[in-house]
């Protein structure tokens, strides 16, 4: 008999053991979870500044070419005249499609 009470101690004591090691994994896999949480939250930080960045560089390109344009003294030669109002037109569209475009963000 004291042997089957040992053996019932014996398995008591794995049985507490085993639930200490879940326990252990189940903590450490939570702060897994957190960390990697984290670490998205960070990732799409960056990933908006970098696409802020990017379309901030685009603007200033796009802005640096129409300047040129604006720059441009062939104004005073009228035998273009009608390219010139296209070329304006142009340049007010697109204008008015960065505004829709900003506007949807």
């Amino acid at each position: 008999m004291v042997e089957g009470g040992n053996h019932e101690v014996s398995m008591q004591m794995q049985a507490e053991h085993l639930q200490q090691i879940r326990g252990d994994i189940l903590g450490k896999w939570s702060s897994l979870q957190d960390a990697a949480s984290e670490k998205k939250k960070d990732l799409m930080q960056q990933l908006r500044y970098h696409k802020l960045i990017r379309e901030k560089d685009e603007l200033i390109a796009w802005i640096t070419d129409y300047l040129q344009i604006a720059n441009d003294e062939c104004y005073k030669d009228t035998s273009n005249l009608k390219g010139k109002k296209r070329q304006h037109q142009d340049l007010l569209e697109e204008i008015d499609m960065k505004e829709l475009f900003t506007m949807r963000r």
